[in-house]
């Protein structure tokens, strides 16, 4: 004798255990995507903070910068050359390194 079970797909502990099934894989994708957003804010905060941080040594270099090229203009035209020779060569010379560095960031 044999006995056969069958199954009736439309009773409530199939349907029972297909929901329960989903609410624990919405579940567990809902603690992945809080883990994941955590993890994100986390990072763009640090970013932003590293930023903040390097904007004052920054704006202090380039204050610095912007001096030295005047007073190397200043320099040259102590030595005389026409003040608007020396203020040009120096935009130049400017111009050309912060195009190469680029170019070299950029590879």
């Amino acid at each position: 004798m044999h006995a056969y079970v069958t199954h009736d797909r439309n009773s409530g502990g199939f349907v029972t255990f297909l929901g329960g099934v989903i609410d624990n894989a919405r579940a567990a994708v809902g603690v992945q995507v809080d883990a994941l957003r955590t993890e994100v804010d986390d990072r763009v905060s640090a970013a932003g903070s590293k930023l903040v941080a390097m904007m004052i040594p920054l704006g202090t270099l380039i204050v610095a910068a912007l001096l030295c090229g005047l007073a190397i203009a200043a320099s040259l035209v102590a030595l005389g050359v026409p003040l608007w020779v020396a203020l040009w060569s120096e935009a130049v010379v400017v111009t050309a390194i912060g195009v190469g560095t680029a170019r070299r960031a950029a590879r």
